[in-house]
């Protein structure tokens, strides 16, 4: 877990991020906190101990892991939902122990974990809650017979009840329950009568008692500290060795600073979330003799907004990104298509780890023919303000990408601004992803797609962006003007948009990547399924309401499991 402090909101922020990615140089004025410095195998963190005490871990590989993305979100929000606590572990993965029990004990900490079955009274006795006086919380109690739910832990001081009348044969019921039987009986699920045991010795989860962001830090980036402490300065480090992969290190503090710096060396290769740089040196031996940091630069990482759009600066992080459209999406509703379709693209995106440290520049910059967010900047329209020493230009988003990985960027010459259009009535935006898996995956097509029309459905603007078909993020100009001046809805224009796709994004079968027909099959489906969608939206043709329903992406609600077995007597063993 990194902790930053936040100047804008006046308080320190925690997020998770993978070691093996974050420069040193990056560290300079923020708190790391490891598994290590969480608890010890005598006094473990209640996270550590519900992991081990409900069998979360087995043979432990993924567990770190697990315990820091759990730790961080108990840090930013000390009463989370079962639903954001699933959503923290996006970036983890287990492949022995299954993630059953990993999230039973992580959801003991939910809000919502207690709101049925049994609570943990002072006296460390599980009951059912209010209008019961007896029962002990296990699925299918015979007292109460309500769903199975954890007793809050926060109230735990003892041994349950459940543990004691478990060894009996007559059960909580005391045998009243005759040839249903007791919940407690050795023909009853001893999982959930073991899952009590283990839940009564839970230590109490305590957010107040968590160790403080260290004061000094908070000095040291506001740019307090006293002159005999250290003092927040601009670094430039420089390797003591001839042959090091890289010879030095700038980390600037200002815009003007760093303009500065690439005048200077307009070769450097600018570092922000490391996501990309970092997999290129340590798998691909990629070598940049000169290196700058730019996430300490604050005027890069402004949010301003505008009568028509907002101007994102570039360097913010993904993670922020997506709680600044999520905010614009709540303000605006009648101006948040393309707000919505990033967030769209970014509902698929890696995983928390790297959107907490990825940058929206880095997005752009690299110039990815499969980015995800590319072709939603492309089909919105959205224009880049590039900076340097000499001035600031700004170039529509359409004429950036000159070719596979390069750009319009000018040597010294940085990104500095990306601004997205409000959307405007009758329109629509809309962003795609296939790939092979659903999350956590490169992308096999991208798009974005928007239409607009006027009162009679005319089309008056439409823009089809594509990933994955090109060198470059492209814009299927034959699809758009095919569209223009149409009628959206009738049938016959969406004959001939598949068709304009499927000429104009043809791919020769050495294609970089493969699957040249089906790249293009995909990206007809997608116009098609755009198509489909828009004309949903805007009531125009005939569309069926349950084809809509089952082009749309599937709302995942909270997982659940369950184990189940016998409790084994000693004349079986």
């Amino acid at each position: 877990m990194v902790s930053t402090y936040n100047v804008d909101l006046g308080r320190p922020t925690h997020a998770t991020a993978n070691a093996c990615l974050y420069p040193l140089y990056a560290m300079d004025g923020k708190h790391v906190v490891t598994v290590e410095g969480l608890g010890s195998a005598k006094h473990p963190h209640p996270v550590q101990q519900r992991i081990a005490l409900l069998h979360g871990s087995q043979c432990g590989f993924c567990t770190p892991g697990f315990v820091m993305s759990l730790y961080t979100l108990l840090r930013n929000n000390p009463k989370p939902t079962e639903l954001d606590i699933e959503e923290c572990f996006d970036g983890n993965l287990c492949r022995c122990t299954g993630y059953r029990p990993i999230l039973d004990a992580a959801k003991t900490f939910a809000s919502d974990a207690w709101k049925a079955g049994a609570n943990v009274g002072k006296d460390g006795i599980a009951r059912a809650p209010e209008t019961e006086s007896k029962g002990c919380g296990i699925e299918g109690c015979c007292q109460t017979k309500k769903p199975f739910s954890l007793p809050d832990p926060a109230r735990v001081n003892g041994v349950s009840e459940a543990s004691e009348c478990a060894k009996t044969s007559e059960g909580c019921c005391k045998g009243a329950k005759g040839s249903e039987g007791c919940c407690k009986t050795k023909d009853a699920n001893w999982a959930n009568v073991e899952k009590s045991e283990a839940v009564a010795k839970f230590r109490a989860y305590d957010a107040t008692q968590e160790p403080i962001f260290p004061p000094f830090l908070a000095r040291y980036v506001r740019g307090e500290t006293e002159s005999a402490e250290a003092q927040r300065r601009e670094l430039h480090l420089r390797a003591t060795q001839d042959d090091a992969q890289c010879t030095q290190v700038f980390r600037p503090l200002t815009l003007d600073s760093l303009l500065e710096i690439v005048t200077e060396h307009p070769t450097a290769k600018l570092v922000a979330g490391n996501s990309e740089v970092g997999v290129e040196i340590k798998f691909k031996r990629t070598q940049f003799a000169t290196q700058v940091y730019v996430g300490d630069v604050p005027e890069l990482r402004t949010v301003e907004r505008c009568a028509n759009g907002v101007e994102f600066g570039v360097n913010i992080t993904l993670a922020r990104f997506e709680h600044e459209l999520r905010a614009l999406s709540r303000e605006l509703p009648e101006q948040s298509q393309c707000y919505a379709a990033l967030l769209e693209a970014l509902r698929f995106f890696a995983g928390n780890q790297i959107r907490n440290v990825a940058t929206v520049a880095g997005n752009i910059a690299t110039a990815s023919p499969i980015s995800d967010l590319n072709p939603v900047f492309l089909a919105a329209g959205s224009v880049l303000t590039l900076v340097s020493a000499s001035g600031s230009r700004q170039v529509p988003i359409s004429e950036f990408f000159l070719g596979y990985r390069r750009t319009a960027l000018a040597p010294g010459e940085i990104l500095h601004k990306v601004f997205v259009p409000h959307s405007r009535p009758r329109e629509i935006v809309r962003a795609f992803k296939q790939a092979k898996r659903k999350d956590d995956d490169i992308a096999i097509v991208t798009c974005a797609m928007r239409v607009r029309v006027d009162d009679a459905g005319r089309v008056e603007e439409a823009a089809y962006a594509f990933g994955g078909m090109a060198p470059t993020t492209v814009l299927a100009k034959s699809v758009g003007a095919a569209s223009v001046g149409s009628t959206w809805g009738d049938a016959a224009l969406l004959g001939q948009l598949v068709a304009a796709c499927h000429a104009e994004l043809q791919l020769p079968y050495t294609v970089p990547g493969g699957m040249a027909e089906y790249r293009t099959a995909l990206a007809c489906s997608f116009v098609r399924k755009f198509w489909t969608l828009s004309c949903a939206a805007l009531g125009s043709g005939d569309i069926e309401p349950q084809i809509v329903s089952e082009m749309e992406e599937d709302e995942r609600t909270v997982s659940h499991g369950q184990q189940a077995y016998e409790r084994v007597s000693d004349r079986a063993i």
